[in-house]
């Protein structure tokens, strides 16, 4: 048996000999949700429950697998019955602030629980994480955005979404060198993700730096060839190389991959431009001697 079939085996003998065992209850809610099974997990918590209403780790454990699941106000309901039994529930706070921002908009009651969750676990590195993407995004908060990203890394030096967070904060404070310097380690961190290729190719193409940048984006497309931006970047980066055949061919698989990219019109305003350079080209090989 794996480790899994074994914890199970085992909880499932725990609430067999006491079946008002709430941490056995629960713990098997948690191996179910792992599994991906939301409904067996979610029937675990409710019998954990129906021993004991007033246990905030399996109010958020269920909350977790109602949100899962869509019903998201139910979440955020025992999310904050949670809290009110017990104040110090960090994961609580963290999901809450989590879901508030992602599914409710409701970025200035995030930044509260996470920042409180935070204060009870100052090492909490996904609600630096988290805390830097709304301050930054929603509150135009830059410097103290990258002062969370930077917090983060200092916490948990490999995961990549911090790193590619920090570039693109100091990419937008104008810091580039910089930025290029984290995108990289995104890259090393993440080889197979596309993501960090797009950014660091932007970044190298917004520095003039064409042949890398054309290298960083084909990379990009090969690792995510349904990216709609890496075409339509990789388009530029050909234009600026007078290949204009080439970005023309990128533009039009841009369009082609994702037809309904925000990116649209500026691809339409590439492809004008590309189209009115490729007649320039043309008009000069007819009028030489």
């Amino acid at each position: 048996l794996g480790r899994l079939d074994e914890e199970t085996t085992a909880y499932q003998d725990a609430i067999r000999l006491n079946p008002s065992d709430v941490d056995s209850l629960s713990n098997l809610g948690n191996i179910f949700f792992d599994r991906g099974q939301v409904d067996q997990a979610m029937a675990k918590y409710e019998e954990a429950l129906r021993v004991n209403p007033n246990d905030p780790e399996t109010l958020n454990n269920l909350a977790v697998a109602l949100e899962k699941k869509g019903l998201i106000d139910d979440a955020v309901m025992l999310w904050r019955r949670a809290i009110a039994l017990d104040a110090n529930c960090v994961p609580a706070h963290y999901n809450l602030g989590d879901t508030l921002f992602k599914k409710k908009g409701l970025s200035d009651e995030a930044l509260l629980h996470l920042k409180e969750a935070i204060r009870i676990k100052p090492d909490y590195w996904e609600a630096h994480n988290l805390l830097g993407i709304i301050l930054w995004e929603k509150k135009g908060e830059l410097d103290e955005a990258i002062s969370s990203f930077r917090r983060t890394i200092a916490i948990n030096p490999e995961h990549p979404d911090a790193y590619y967070n920090l570039g693109g904060a100091l990419r937008a404070k104008g810091k580039l060198d910089s930025a290029i310097a984290y995108y990289r380690e995104v890259i090393r961190l993440q080889p197979d993700w596309g993501g960090g290729q797009y950014q660091l190719g932007v970044t190298l193409l917004q520095m003039g730096l064409v042949d890398e940048a054309v290298r960083s984006l084909k990379e990009s497309i090969q690792l995510a060839p349904q990216h709609g931006d890496a075409h339509a970047a990789l388009a530029r980066a050909r234009l600026q190389e007078g290949a204009v055949d080439e970005a023309i061919a990128s533009l039009n698989e841009s369009l082609r991959v994702e037809p309904e990219a925000a990116d649209q019109n500026k691809v339409a305003e590439l492809l004008e431009e590309a189209e009115r350079r490729r007649l320039e080209q043309d008009q000069e090989l007819s009028t030489k001697p």
